[in-house]
């Protein structure tokens, strides 16, 4: 079992068990980047759509 805590606050949350572990885990591992996207609203959905665009023009190619 894991208490979430606002850093800036001090202030409990939460407390998660279980499967809300490994979401936890996982937010606070990627927390730099979502701070950026909630910031600044940039992602990088443009170049992954170009990249897909890409891989679906490969696949077409082959036949």
């Amino acid at each position: 079992m894991t208490t979430i805590v606002d850093l800036a606050t001090g202030q409990g949350l939460g407390v998660v068990d279980g499967h809300d572990h490994k979401l936890y885990r996982t937010v606070c591992t990627w927390w730099k980047e979502i701070e950026v996207l909630i910031i600044t609203g940039a992602t990088t959905g443009k170049v992954e759509a170009i990249n897909t665009a890409i891989k679906n023009i490969k696949r077409t190619a082959r036949g």
